[in-house]
């Protein structure tokens, strides 16, 4: 089986000699929890997890619960996934502190063997219980390491550098310290393993976004150059105005920064079933995004595409050429005397061929960037789904309602009764 990359690096650091200080400060609290009397000898610093740091590259699957949260963590190949998240990609600078601070950690302090006390300390087993449990297998399946994690209790400014904790086949409770400046405490929550951010999309590249609801007229937001700030839309219909000014440029720039918050297998959302709306931004150099978004359980969920815009890899020739020209003939304008020379000016052929040249070398390295973005931002989303959050998802399935509102009928002047007049006859 392929080793994870970069744990074959991982070393231990040597053991924690507790200080005078250490041993004052928990020592009240380890009499105080000891089920009796305290054992004859001193007691020295041992494993929190024994043997995990020579098998650290063996590591394959992490399972961490808490109360009725479970966190699933998978090598596959080269990399790790979080299986509870239908496999997508974890980070694996996230799953290797996880495994460097177990296998680093010590039992520093003995506390109770009773097991009616291990609740007041965070110790009793998921689901019922407070406490973390944490098992790290190998790819057949056996335990490299198990461990409770229970509530922290390391010095004021360092809370998660200590931690009550159970481990292995040992029905006894402990007090646990981290390497260094670790935290012993962990959150099984799976979206802490994943990179929130997606992509992001600078607003003043969109050239134009198409918005279709099923049964609805398509909305269309359109740029003419880059220099124009805000988009136009279209249709405008009678009647109707802008909500507030902006709001068209905040819907264009709604992939701006892409983030997370939940994920699932494309597979699992009906997107058919549930559409609300395909959004398609295009930008002005070539990239073509498209983002069918689709309710399941009152979230909206988003599948998103990258494509090279239809036809750009033609046009993209032809306004480099188009821009080199211009650019020939100014140079030529700009030679000429003031105030003489016809509309367009000769061009040297030799310098304008070179342009040309220059052009094409030009439009085909922007292809080649461009085709590299559309593939690493392929590499991330192709067959998931998203949750983008809620306001995120009203921009990406906006109809006209989200942008317009009725003009508002200015009122008729208030008849005012005319002054000096004698009062009508009765």
């Amino acid at each position: 089986m392929p080793h994870a990359p970069g744990l074959n690096a991982m070393k231990p650091k040597s053991l924690i000699v507790l200080t005078a200080v250490t041993v004052v400060l928990v020592g009240v609290a380890a009499l105080s929890q000891r089920g009796g009397s305290p054992s004859a000898g001193v007691f020295h610093p041992q494993p929190l997890a024994p043997g995990l740091d020579a098998r650290l590259n063996d590591a394959a699957r992490v399972t961490m619960g808490k109360g009725e949260r479970t966190l699933i963590l998978e090598r596959r190949g080269e990399g790790w996934v979080v299986a509870s998240k239908d496999g997508y990609p974890a980070q694996f600078e996230q799953v290797k502190q996880v495994l460097l601070v177990l296998a680093q950690a010590h039992l520093v302090d003995p506390m109770t063997t009773n097991a009616a006390r291990f609740d007041r300390l965070g110790l009793d087993d998921p689901p019922g219980g407070k406490g973390t449990r944490i098992v790290v297998e190998d790819g057949s399946g056996a335990a490299l390491a198990t461990v409770v994690l229970g509530n922290t209790a390391g010095p004021p400014g360092k809370e998660q550098s200590e931690a009550f904790a159970r481990t292995g086949a040992l029905e006894r409770a402990f007090l646990a310290r981290g390497e260094g400046s670790a935290t012993l405490s962990f959150d099984p929550d799976p979206m802490s393993f994943i990179e929130r951010t997606l992509f992001q999309l600078d607003r003043l590249r969109v050239r134009e976004v198409v918005i279709e609801r099923p049964g609805e007229t398509p909305v269309r937001l359109s740029r003419q150059t880059r220099d124009q700030a805000e988009p136009a839309l279209e249709p405008m219909p009678a009647g109707r105005e802008l909500k507030y000014p902006g709001v068209l440029g905040q819907v264009a720039g709604a992939l701006s920064y892409v983030s997370i918050n939940d994920v699932a297998s494309a597979a699992s959302i009906d997107f058919e079933k549930g559409l609300k709306a395909t959004a398609r931004f295009t930008t002005f150099d070539g990239l073509s995004l498209t983002v069918r978004s689709a309710d399941l359980g009152g979230v909206t969920w988003s599948a998103i595409a990258a494509a090279m815009a239809e036809g750009w890899e033609e046009r993209a020739v032809v306004e480099a050429l188009a821009e080199a020209r211009k650019r020939a003939e100014d140079e030529a304008r700009a030679a000429l005397p003031e105030g003489q020379g016809p509309a367009a000016p000769a061009i040297d052929p030799e310098a304008h061929a070179s342009a040309e040249r220059d052009a094409r070398a030009k439009a085909d390295e922007d292809l080649k960037k461009l085709r590299a973005e559309i593939e690493s931002i392929n590499a991330k989303v192709a067959g998931w789904a998203f949750d983008l959050s809620e306001w995120r998802a009203e921009q990406l399935t906006a109809g006209l309602g989200y942008f317009l509102k009725a003009v508002e009928a200015t009122p008729p002047p208030a008849f005012e009764e005319p002054v000096g007049l004698p009062p009508p006859p009765r």
